[in-house]
């Protein structure tokens, strides 16, 4: 709620209760509540995209955080045998079926939810946060190659979403917040540093598979993502 009054009341009329604002969702982290931690992660997303750099002194202890959210474990596919041992075994609807037995879907959707919130998080903060966030790219752009293999629709394409994101902390570090191209100028050098385009390359390279998804939803987002890197870049 509190984030969506910020992007409602903009910058600075928001700014004197930014820093009570980010303590309260901060400490909702503390309790052992998946939706809690999933509202939390919706406030972080909504207020990096209002206060911008001014949410930058948050990145060191917010972002990893984050990514461990994304490391963990938000359901499997399991043998039937091995899933009766757990909470689930009393489950056998699932239609997948091998050559040594049923199959179970053992589903965390609270988790599911949470981590679709903090990639939501890291996308917001890494497009509003500029150089910052650069210490974090090499963490997040491999856990986010990782989700975007994710078994879930959701989480995919809430990564295709924000995957464009981790191209702007190298422009505003490496370009100054901006690349500049000469139209029809084709004989210059490139405009971009070699480790934005090692960026821009992986981005892109992950946003052209998830094209081929099976998911319509995933496929959109990853179209008007790459459309936003051709226009970054």
């Amino acid at each position: 709620c509190m984030g969506h009054m910020a992007i409602a009341v903009g910058k600075e009329t928001f700014r004197p209760y930014f820093a009570q604002t980010m303590q309260c969702a901060c400490e909702g982290l503390t309790f052992d509540n998946t939706e809690l931690h999933e509202f939390a992660y919706a406030v972080f997303a909504n207020l990096a995209k209002v206060m911008e750099a001014e949410f930058s002194p948050c990145l060191t202890e917010l972002v990893p955080h984050l990514l461990k959210v994304l490391e963990q474990d938000d359901g499997c596919l399991e043998k039937q045998a091995a899933a009766a041992q757990g909470d689930f075994g009393n489950l056998d609807d699932s239609d997948d079926e091998g050559e040594d037995g049923n199959y179970v879907i053992n589903v965390r959707t609270a988790l599911l939810e949470a981590k679709k919130g903090a990639i939501t998080a890291i996308g917001e903060i890494g497009a509003h946060c500029g150089a910052a966030f650069v210490p974090f790219l090499d963490q997040a752009v491999p856990l986010l190659q990782k989700a975007a293999t994710n078994w879930h629709p959701l989480i995919k394409a809430e990564v295709a979403d924000a995957l464009p994101s981790m191209v702007f902390p190298m422009i505003a570090a490496e370009h100054g917040g901006e690349i500049e191209w000469k139209k029809g100028d084709v004989a210059s050098p490139n405009p971009m540093s070699a480790r934005t385009v090692a960026v821009v390359t992986h981005i892109l390279k992950d946003l052209v598979e998830l094209m081929n998804d099976d998911d319509s939803e995933t496929v959109g987002k990853a179209c008007q993502s790459v459309q936003k890197v051709i226009e970054l870049c």
